[in-house]
């Protein structure tokens, strides 16, 4: 075949493919070239990419074709130019090219157009093909075109330009910037060729920056966006459309057949960028846009083009997919594309419609509900995909930046199989710490150039060989990454190793990366997350901080706590010798019960000796001028010698060998020093000391190199040691040969009370106070609340970043003149308006001043938005040109006024102000001057969210109680700009059992300086909680700043306090002013006029005549009592004499300012201890007065003040210890609430709880020796308050901190109720009148009484005309509940913080492998492991594969180089199996090691068993702090003590209650007056006890009591199966014998002298009787009508009968024995019948017993108890009404219930009337087959069943009318009758109550149901023979 026509098959004519091949002899980058034959590729891959370009292009608008080109690269080595091109701009109609320094290039058309001469050799300085490239540097790959390679290892790209990493102004570049749908694969990218030169200058490209690539490359990387997004500064287009703008002018006529006719600028939408290169997959917006106006045609005349205006600036551009919805005209409704966008509106843009009906309204359409949704669901675009490709430098290139700045949509890529080798060999890169200095080492370095640039890459000092230095680490800016996603961008990484490099994979600024079985080998870092979203989607802008919810405060009661016993030998007035611990190798316990002995502040050991308490302070063992210190020793004020690391402290106390803990109070330690670690003493001197590791170093002088650390502090804690240790109290006397423990011999009162001799006291005991606090009751959390009406809302979510919310604007123009009622749909009004009233620019100290219209909070270093600031140059004031840019805060002027700076940048045509109308608020188009805190700078972010209520739209508010972090330490050397979050290990305050800390100190958390990453809280036993919140109040306002340390009764803020700012006043107009309204004008407090006299006040003014005739007040400013305000004259446009006053000339009263005085300022923070005062007044704006005395803990530099609301005055008077407080005001304290007591001359007398509350000015509290008097009551803020907070109960009024502002009133009677339409009716006296009711709680604001937040939505009081004080309200506000208030009750004014919550960065990986990181620069040379010279901790190795930074988050589950797993934050041994937790909340005890594995669970399951070892100690504490229940036996094999000290009451009260029974095996002892009670009764009814007398000891009483319950007397019964004996204890003498069945004798001495017997007694002796004694010979009294058996009266006859004592037997014969009337026998006494005298057969008796009287009819012989009667026989009442049976003899047997007959007999049986209830079972009588004939099978069962029907019914009318069936509403199961008669006749009979009716017998059924299941059963089996035959 011919070569052309080979030719001509291989070319593919549409630019489908083209080739590249750089040793081809054929190929040829020249114009006549097109490249898409196979025969004559192109040599450059430059060349392809704009003949890509060119083949993209269709003549028209907007129409060019992407995704159609891939460029095959042969291999070869491919040499890229990727310097930065040329800029193009429109300079009056014509283009212009500028250069790289942005100035014009002469000829510069010429100089960009493609022809037949043109200069594409890459060798070449002035190659044209550069000059296309982005004007940031690299070659911008267009269109989605593709670039394939044929061999991935011999397919090399090389860079022909290395920003010099030398040169801070030569920017960081790229080899390709891509855009979307760009595919790449199989080739490999390497360093600047050594075998040529590079570029290395961003702007000059002489001989001096054409340099050997032997430097760093770390400034290059290799895939980057095309920027299609941002404009240049310079030329206001992106830097995509200017690639093909130049292209556009550069295929001209020379190009012939290729030329592109719509050309740059005349025809800017002709050749363009498409939406598909810069909106990544698709366009993207996270909330919908809502519509604020809606036109059709000019809003006259419908037609097609509908002009949208939105809320919001949109944000939209032309192309867009859109949907419009919720708009009143339906056909607006629509799915669309956006067609255009207003220049001058980014809140207006048009969308055009297919067709218009002739109804549609043109205008005035409603929009109320009216948003725009963006089309999201498109496969138009799709992201740049790098698969299969390789890079391999040795000068630390970069692999990928994914910046979602450059780009929209989804600004998403996909990488797979990106091989990335990047070393490093310029020791300039890296840095090394240095522990003696503290410092990193490095090279110097300076910007070079030429030879030098290269050759210094190579240290020549060999210290400083850094790259084959193991310790060294990446210097700042100077780090390589494989894969970098940033700004909100997503990155899907899969199957992709990164080797070497400072990091593999980070992403900063809300990206998003998902990396799935990807590696990390050797480098530094693996995984890195930094920074979060920039913006908040809306519905993550919605909640408000309501509260501070601090720690629950400890009440549980001090006990007892026993230990050992004493010896009653002294051994002296200080040592108390231990009974039984005689032996040095066996040591007393030094914790008992979990308590240390001796660890608490001043611990006393008691001891009870004769009854008497005892007791002595337990004192350390120490050295001289030591000696009686209790529970630690301080030692502070040291000093560290880096050179000898030796500590100096005077007189520090501390002996060689003592345990040590060192702290420092910022949390920086020395070097070679870490946290909660035990370390022992080495003694030089009294003043010096060094450390070591173990007793055995100190012993041998082998101490540690402490270096550095500041602010600290030693501590010897007996916390930290064990009996014997050095300094420990307990002590061996090896004199004596026995252990003592060391006591302060002042008012030591057991020495005294020891008997000296031989022998042990009682146990000797401590005594503790137990914190039995959930871990989340420990900490502090942030109360946020979500309102339920907002819309587009959602729960906040862990790790979000906690941000002030940027609803800074308004929602419409109404807004701000808006004076309706407010709804519930209003929450978004004023949520957080930041106003900017002046913008000036000071073009000599470049810097922009900022005048605002409220206070702004602001802090130096805040990051800022300043927006919609128009000027001369930026007429719209849209976009981030002249003053609108993000920045930061470079000066606070005062509370209104900060500066930030420009740089050196300066204004263009000498703008130095803003142009804006800044007094303008009604125009329509929503583009007011503001600013937006874009970052707190505090990082503070979500650890973990307890949810209360969750967000439910218009049905619950979403209320959240948050742990609240924050991710805001910067390290303090090298690399500042890093930023770390506290130690979450330290989430809970560590628990010093001995000493409880109910409310820890805010602690300091320290970045360590080396190793990355690791932090440090200097106390552990402070709180990090606390420490955030710190932060968050200080950073919101809400806490002021202390300027200075105080010493006299004035405390100094750095910002403006905002106390007594002006509310309103009289104004008297002055003259002379210019007509018109004025806003934000200032009002000064001296007629000078000057900053020094401005408080902060601004007003409303209306002129008219040249009189001020009106004033509002709308900022308050600070200190206004006792002053006179004046206007700003010059705003007012001159004249003079307007001023606020009191009436006249009078100054301002308290009538006209806010509340000044008597306010409760709590000074916190810092790690110091807290304070409280009481405001008495302002100084100026800055500084307030405080009542203070000697001994106060005045304010320190580090703390903050925080307002708690009034300080109210009050009597009290004390009684028995409990203390009666009454207030003049509302107290507003709740039972539970602490408060501090200042008395009348502002001593503190102590800080208190409530203990109950009985009115809104009555309270009480346990206040032991305060007495009486009179006093202020300091209500506590950030203090512990005792009351449960969680779902259920949040209990806001105890535990809830709210954010106080200022005002105060009390509620009016009647008080209020629960009605939503209730208002709140004030108290009008003091500083409160109609006036000032609404000035002081205005308009939109919020308001708490009790536990209710309401907000204030009427800007109108109600009320008796000229008393008006009823302020309407929205009632039960975020998450509160509507309530009713008592009248006098508190009402506060309160803030609600508005914030949103940003999403962290985030990369999660899973099934990542991690391979020798951590080892230095992650050099080959020193991480393999043959090299490797060190070995990396577990910390280190865990920081080297994750980090997070500034509040980003890294999940990742994974493997190491030694096969250990790690899922989260949890690491499992391939060895071992041992498991380890990082970075997870460890609940620790002071003294205790803490697990490696601690973790905090809400619920586990054990399946086995749990094990307890309790330390090495085995004494160890484990704890239940909540209920516990055992569900099976539970065995206790040593001692077990109940310490609760409830008294029993009842069988179910007491200390240890228990259901069942209890057994004993060996003694149970109860102490005096302590009783075994029984019985139900309050208090017992049987009671055994001893009850010692205190007067005599021989009277002791052991008592055994029957108790009396009223008038009830109860018997005490003794009672035994054989005799009871009461005699004496050693059982010799017995005063009574009961012989059970037999006699009873009582004795006298061991004498019988009384004994009864079967017919009587005996009597042994004298029996002596009231009326008669002797032997019986004399006997008188006896009447004469009486029968005796002997001497024994037997019938005593009386005038109505005869008396009997005994028994009575008649035996009469045949004849008949009479009795007139009747017998009486008494109550228990018996008729006897039958039988014998000692064993009768029948008795009648009436028995009397127990609460029970009844008559007994009885059988007691062996016949039968028969009634007989010839008539019926009845069971009745007395008088027969009531029928319990009746014994008919004729007829049936009929047994009722009262009265009512329920069974009876009949001649088939018997009937039952109502439900029979059988427990057993019912037997048929005739089941025997033996019984049974005519037996016949019952046929077609199955088919009989299925003809039945099981149901449910109730029983109707009928059935109670005709069968006197009456069920009630109760529901049966049965069938029915006549269906059963159908089938099976046997089983239905009449039914017995009608025979009309029918029953069924269901038992019947049974027979019928067998043989059915019997059918059934063999169709299975055949149907399963017929499954198996198959």
């Amino acid at each position: 075949m011919p070569l052309n026509k080979l030719d001509n098959f291989l070319k593919n004519v549409e630019g489908r493919i083209l080739y590249v091949s750089p040793s081809d002899l054929d190929a040829s980058d020249a114009m006549s070239n097109q490249g898409n034959s196979q025969t004559t590729p192109f040599k450059t891959i430059q060349r392809a990419l704009i003949e890509a370009s060119r083949f993209s292009y269709v003549p028209g608008s907007n129409n060019d074709i992407t995704e159609k080109t891939t460029i095959l690269l042969m291999p070869g080595e491919h040499i890229v130019d990727n310097r930065p091109g040329f800029k193009i701009k429109n300079n009056g109609g014509n283009a212009q090219i500028l250069d790289q320094s942005n100035q014009p290039v002469t000829n510069g058309i010429s100089k960009i157009s493609l022809n037949l001469e043109s200069n594409f050799d890459l060798t070449q300085e002035d190659n044209i093909l550069y000059k296309f490239n982005s004007v940031n540097g690299g070659v911008i790959v267009p269109r989605g075109t593709s670039i394939v390679g044929l061999d991935l290892r011999k397919t090399k790209i090389r860079p022909k330009y290395v920003p010099n990493p030398t040169d801070n102004d030569v920017p960081e570049s790229a080899i390709f910037r891509i855009t979307g749908a760009c595919y790449f694969w199989q080739f490999s990218l390497f360093d600047g060729s050594l075998s040529d030169k590079v570029y290395v200058s961003n702007n000059n490209f002489n001989a001096e920056h054409f340099v050997k690539p032997t430097f760093s490359h770390h400034k290059l990387t290799c895939f980057e966006y095309a920027d299609g997004v941002n404009k240049d500064p310079n030329t206001g287009i992106t830097d995509l459309n200017m690639y093909y703008y130049k292209l556009s002018l550069a295929y001209g006529d020379a190009t012939e057949d290729r030329k592109i006719s719509e050309k740059f600028p005349a025809k800017p939408d002709g050749f363009v960028s498409k939406r598909p290169e810069f909106e990544i997959v698709g366009a993207f917006a996270p909330d919908p846009i809502s519509i604020s106006n809606i036109i059709s045609g000019d809003g006259n005349a419908a037609n097609t083009l509908i002009t949208v205006t939105t809320a919001t600036d949109h944000g939209l551009d032309v192309g867009t997919p859109i949907r419009i919805k919720g708009v009143g005209e339906s056909g607006y409704n629509v799915s669309t594309n956006v067609t255009s966008i207003s220049d001058t509106n980014p809140r207006v843009f048009t969308y055009n419609l297919t067709t218009v009906s002739d109804e549609l309204k043109a205008s005035n359409v409603d929009v109320s509900n009216a948003t725009i949704i963006v089309e999201t669901d498109t496969v138009n675009g799709a992201s740049p995909y790098i698969f299969n490709i390789s890079l391999r430098s040795v000068f630390g290139m970069n692999g990928m930046h994914t910046d979602g700045a450059k780009a929209t949509g989804f600004r998403s890529m996909v990488v797979a199989q990106f091989t990335g080798v990047s070393l490093q060999k310029d020791d300039r890169a890296f840095v090394k710490y240095n522990p003696s200095t503290r410092t990193y080492n490095s090279i110097a370095y300076e910007t070079v150039t030429g030879d030098a640039l290269a050759s210094q890459s190579s240290a020549s000092n060999s210290n400083e060989v850094y790259h084959l230095d193991s310790e060294a680490i990446y210097r700042k800016g100077w780090e390589t990454r494989h894969v970098k996603i940033s700004n909100d961008a997503i990155l899907q990484i899969v199957s992709v190793f990164a080797i070497g490099y400072g990091v593999h994979f980070e992403g900063r600024s809300g990206s998003d990366a998902s990396i799935t079985n990807s590696n990390s080998n050797f480098g530094q870092l693996a995984l890195v997350s930094d920074g979060f979203k920039r913006d908040a989607f809306l519905k993550d802008d919605r909640a408000f901080i309501t509260h501070i919810i601090p720690p629950r405060a400890v009440t549980t009661p001090e006990e007892d706590i026993d230990w050992v016993a004493l010896d009653n030998i002294t051994a002296g007035t200080n040592k108390l010798l231990l009974f039984g611990f005689e032996s040095n190798d066996i040591k007393p316990p030094s914790l008992t019960q979990g308590f240390r002995i001796g660890a608490k502040t001043n611990d006393l050991l008691f001891v009870n000796i004769d009854g008497v308490q005892k007791s002595a302070r337990i004192v350390m063992d120490g050295t001289a001028g030591t000696t009686n210190i209790s529970g630690v020793k301080v030692v502070n004020n040291i000093t560290v010698d880096d050179s000898s690391h030796i500590f100096t402290s005077t007189n520090h106390g501390l002996e060689t060998g003592e345990k040590v803990v060192i702290f420092s109070e910022n949390g920086d330690l020395p070097e070679n020093i870490e946290e909660k670690t035990v370390y022992f003493v080495r003694k030089n001197t009294s003043d010096t000391f060094k450390l070591t590791t173990s007793l055995t170093n100190a012993n041998n002088n082998e101490t540690i190199a402490v270096i550095g650390g500041t602010n600290l502090t030693v501590l010897s804690r007996v916390t930290d040691k064990e009996c014997g240790d050095v300094g420990h109290p307990v002590q061996y006397e090896s004199n004596l040969g026995q252990w003592y423990i060391n006591v302060d011999s002042t008012d030591n009162t057991i020495f005294s009370a020891l008997t000296g001799s031989a022998g042990r006291t009682e146990p000797s005991f401590v005594k503790r106070i137990s914190d039995t606090r959930s871990l989340d009751e420990k900490i502090y959390k942030l109360r946020l609340a979500i309102p339920k009406e907002i819309t587009n809302s959602k729960n906040p979510e862990n790790g979000f970043v906690i941000q002030e919310s940027t609803s800074t604007d308004v929602r419409n123009v109404g807004d701000f003149t808006k004076n309706n009622d407010l709804t519930t749909q209003d929450y978004l009004f004023n949520r957080n308006p930041r106003f900017i009233s002046t913008c000036t620019f000071n073009s000599t100290l470049k810097t922009i001043t900022v005048g605002l219209e409220k206070p702004h909070n602001l802090s130096v270093g805040d990051l800022i938005t300043v927006k919609n600031i128009k000027d001369a140059n930026n007429t719209t004031g849209i976009g981030n040109s002249g003053f609108n840019r993000e920045t930061t805060v470079t000066k606070i002027i005062d509370g209104l006024t900060f500066e930030y700076s420009t740089g050196n940048e300066t204004f263009l045509n000498n703008v130095t102000s803003a142009t804006n109308d800044f007094n303008d608020k009604t125009s329509d188009n929503l583009r007011y001057p503001l600013y937006e805190r874009t970052d707190l700078k505090s990082n503070i972010y979500i650890f973990r969210n307890n949810i209360i209520s969750d967000f439910i739209n218009d049905s619950s508010d979403g209320v959240y109680q948050v742990f609240a972090l924050n991710s805001s330490n910067n390290i303090t050397e090298e690399f500042t700009n890093l930023n770390y979050s506290q130690n979450v290990v330290d989430v809970y305050p560590q628990l010093d059992r001995d000493n409880i800390d109910e409310n820890p100190k805010s602690s300091k958390t320290f970045a360590l300086r080396s190793p990355l990453g690791q932090v440090n809280t200097n106390n552990p036993l402070n709180s990090i909680t606390r420490e955030t919140t710190d932060k968050l109040l200080t950073k919101i306002g809400a806490g002021l700043v202390i300027k200075s340390d105080t010493n006299s009764g004035v405390v100094s803020f750095t910002q403006d306090h905002n106390i007594g700012g002006l509310l309103s006043a009289s104004l008297t107009g002055g003259s002379g002013y210019v007509d018109g309204t004025y806003y934000n004008v200032k009002v000064y407090t001296s007629t000078s006029q000057s900053s020094d006299t401005w408080n902060g006040t601004l007003a409303t003014v209306i002129v008219s005549g040249s009189v001020a005739t009106a004033a509002t007040i709308t900022n308050p400013g600070s200190d206004m009592l006792d002053k006179i305000g004046y206007f700003d004259n010059v705003a007012l446009g001159g004249g003079s004499g307007a001023t606020q006053t009191n009436g006249g000339t009078n100054p301002l009263s308290t009538l006209n300012v806010g509340v000044s005085t008597d306010l409760v300022l709590q000074i916190t923070g810092g790690g110091l201890t807290d304070s409280y005062f009481r405001i008495i007044g302002t100084e100026n704006k800055n500084d307030v007065s405080i009542a203070k005395t000697t001994g106060d803990l005045l304010p320190k530099v580090g703390q903050y003040g925080f307002l708690v609301g009034p300080a109210v005055r009050a009597s009290f008077t004390t009684t028995n210890s409990l203390t009666t407080f009454t207030s003049s005001d509302p107290h507003g304290l709740v039972v539970g609430n602490r408060f501090q007591l200042n008395d009348i001359n502002n001593n503190n007398r102590g800080t208190f709880i409530v203990k109950s509350r009985t009115s809104p000015t009555v309270f009480t509290a346990f206040a032991n020796n305060i007495g009486s008097g009179m006093g202020f009551i300091l209500k506590h803020g950030l203090s512990a308050n005792d009351g449960l907070s969680g779902k259920g109960n949040e209990n806001l009024t105890v535990r809830g901190v709210e954010l106080f502002n200022k005002e105060t009133a009390t509620l009016a009677s009647p008080g209020m109720n629960t009605d939503p339409n209730a208002v709140i009716k004030v108290t009008l006296s003091g500083n409160i009148n109609s006036d000032n009711v609404l000035r002081r709680f205005p308009y939109g604001s919020y308001v708490l009484i009790d536990q209710e937040i309401m907000r204030v939505k009427s800007n109108t009081l109600g009320g008796v005309v000229g008393s008006e004080n009823e302020i309407s309200v929205i009632r039960g506000v975020f998450g509160t509940t509507v309530s009713s208030h008592d009248s006098g009750s508190l009402v506060k004014s309160i803030n609600a913080f508005p914030i949103q919550f940003n999403r962290p960065s985030i990369i999660r990986a899973s099934g990542h492998t991690f391979e020798y990181l951590g080892y230095g620069p992650g050099n080959y040379s020193t991480a393999l492991p043959q090299v490797q010279v060190r070995t990396i901790s577990e910390r280190e190795e865990f920081l080297s594969q994750s980090q997070e930074r500034a509040g980003g988050a890294v999940v990742y589950t994974g493997m190491n180089n030694k096969g250990d797993f790690y899922i989260g934050n949890q690491k499992k041994s391939a060895l071992t199996g041992e498991e380890t937790s990082f970075d997870t909340p460890i609940p620790s005890v002071a003294g205790e090691d803490p697990g490696r594995l601690s973790v905090v669970f809400d619920e586990v399951t054990i399946k086995d068993r749990i094990v307890v070892e309790g330390g090495k100690s085995k004494t160890v504490l484990s704890e239940f702090d909540g209920p516990t229940t055992f569900n099976n036996e539970v065995q206790f094999k040593d001692l077990v003590k109940i310490k609760d000290t409830t008294e029993s009451t009842s069988p179910s009260t007491g200390a240890l209650v228990i259901s069942g029974g209890v057994g004993f095996a060996k003694t149970a002892f109860f102490g005096d007056n302590q009783h075994l009670k029984f019985g139900e009764r309050q208090g017992g009814d049987l009671i055994i006890g001893h009850e010692p007398n205190a007067s005599d000891s021989n009277s002791d009483a052991n008592v055994i009591r029957s108790m009396s319950d009223g008038g009830t007397n109860k018997h005490l019964y003794l009672q035994g199966e054989n005799k009871l004996i009461i005699s004496n204890t050693a059982a010799n003498v017995q005063s009574a014998v009961f012989d059970i069945g037999g006699d009873v004798k009582l004795n006298h001495g061991t004498s019988t002298k009384f004994e009864t017997l079967g017919v009587g007694a005996t009597v042994t002796g004298t029996m002596y009787a009231t009326n008669f004694s002797g032997d019986g010979s004399a006997l008188v009294g006896i009447n004469e009508n009486s029968l005796k058996s002997g001497t024994d009266v037997k019938v005593t006859a009386t005038s109505s009968g005869a008396t009997i004592e005994g028994d009575l037997i008649v035996q009469n014969g045949s004849g008949t024995s009479q009795f007139g009337s009747g017998i009486f026998i008494p109550n228990n006494q018996k008729l006897k019948l039958g039988g014998t005298v000692n064993a009768h057969a029948f008795e009648m008796v009436h028995e009397v017993g127990g609460g029970n009287a009844n008559s007994v009819i009885r059988e007691v012989g062996d016949g039968e108890l028969v009634f007989q009667s010839d008539q019926n026989v009845k069971i009745s009442n007395t008088n027969g009404q009531i029928v319990s049976a009746d014994f008919d003899l004729d007829d049936k047997v009929a047994l009722n219930f009262a009265g009512n007959l329920k069974f009876e007999t009949t001649t088939g049986g018997a009937k039952v009337t109502g439900a029979l209830e059988v427990t057993g079972d019912i037997t048929a009588l005739t089941s025997d087959i033996r019984l049974k004939d005519e037996i016949s099978p019952i046929v077609k069962a199955l088919e009989k069943v299925n003809s039945l029907s099981g149901f449910t019914y109730k029983h109707n009318e009928i059935a109670k009318l005709k069968c006197d069936i009456d069920t009630g509403d109760q529901t049966y199961a049965g069938v029915s009758a006549q269906d059963v008669q159908k089938v099976l006749p046997e089983a239905v009979k009449p039914a017995p109550s009608n025979n009309d009716y029918l029953t069924v017998q269901y038992e019947k059924l049974v027979p019928l149901l067998i043989e059915a299941v019997k059918e059934l059963s063999g169709k299975v089996d055949v149907l399963e023979q017929k499954l198996s035959d198959k």
